[in-house]
């Protein structure tokens, strides 16, 4: 994938480059420039799990998805890490999970995030995804005003063990359902409620987590496990 697409930014006011898996931008690089790019939340008190990156996780990103960087002239303004995952009943559907969003704060509030979404957006569409998900701390007002500027609303709430908060699970559909407009409203005010009550911010289980969602998960994963087995034989 050597895609390329320049843009011209009028809030910039310079020629935007954005390329896909770019060979001159080494792992350890990306790895550097996304937790610089974290360091300004990190101060406030939100620790995202991408401070945790590592190169081996960027190469894992790279076998099954993407990483795509934004440059003004020699240098990288912006990257999104992005994984492409199959969903849907027998995982017949394609959809994109972008796991990293993140612009270098000497750049911030000048547009340069919404045309790499845009861009990220379009390569979900090329590859015949249904959806996209993006995820942030459910306390960063201004990545969450990003994400529904950008057209995604409000999916899942959910907590993950190395983290400090809640996230919030972005969604954006590429196709035109009125269903999804009504049930992602119920759904969203439904996964709120039952994250807080059963998971704590760290990602621990509460006492009603340990009774109730504990088991619950277990039940799915081996429903999952065994899905997966039937789709691998039936490619087999």
């Amino acid at each position: 994938m050597n895609d390329i697409k320049k843009s011209n930014s009028k809030e910039i006011g310079e020629k935007i480059e954005i390329f896909v898996n770019p060979t001159w931008v080494s792992d350890d690089f990306i790895v550097d420039f996304v937790k610089k790019c974290f360091e300004v939340p990190k101060k406030q008190g939100i620790t995202f799990s991408a401070c945790k990156i590592d190169s081996d996780f960027v190469k894992k990103i790279m076998a099954n998805g993407a990483v795509v960087v934004a440059q003004i002239g020699p240098d990288v303004v912006a990257c999104s890490l992005i994984d492409f995952q199959r969903c849907g009943f027998l995982f017949s559907k394609n959809r994109m999970y972008i796991s990293i969003d993140c612009v270098d704060p000497v750049f911030t509030g000048m547009g340069i995030s919404s045309k790499l979404t845009s861009f990220v957006l379009e390569m979900a569409k090329e590859k015949h995804c249904s959806y996209a998900y993006i995820s942030t701390a459910l306390n960063s007002d201004i990545n969450i005003n990003r994400n529904l500027k950008n057209g995604f609303y409000r999916w899942r709430i959910n907590s993950y063990s190395g983290t400090s908060y809640y996230s919030i699970l972005f969604r954006k559909n590429f196709y035109n359902d009125k269903f999804y407009r009504l049930w992602h409203l119920f759904r969203y005010k439904y996964s709120y409620c039952w994250c807080r009550m059963c998971k704590r911010p760290d990602g621990s289980h509460t006492m009603i987590g340990v009774v109730v969602e504990k088991p619950l998960l277990f039940v799915r994963s081996a429903i999952l496990s065994a899905l997966k087995r039937i789709c691998h034989a039936k490619k087999t």
